[in-house]
């Protein structure tokens, strides 16, 4: 998986709007040292914790999941959503 730059960080979507989705897919820091994630970050170049978890519900919500699990695997967080 690639890192895939973000448009600078926004404080959120007007209410009605939808919320900017957030490639997770692509989203692979593990060959970046601590001070170049922070500065990405700070650039915008990166999503907030908060809007890697509003992504991760919104989707689970459109899909209809009823749960949603998160397995730390060897250095990554696999995300899977449960139907029934």
């Amino acid at each position: 998986m690639a890192l895939t730059p973000q448009q600078p960080s926004q404080p959120g979507p007007a209410p009605g709007q939808p919320a900017q989705r957030i490639p997770l897919e692509q989203l692979d820091v593990r060959t970046l040292s601590k001070d170049k994630i922070r500065d990405m970050f700070r650039q915008g170049k990166l999503p907030t914790a908060d809007q890697i978890v509003e992504e991760i519900l919104l989707r689970a919500v459109q899909s209809n999941a009823n749960d949603i699990h998160f397995e730390p695997i060897e250095g990554e967080m696999q995300i899977r959503v449960g139907h029934e």
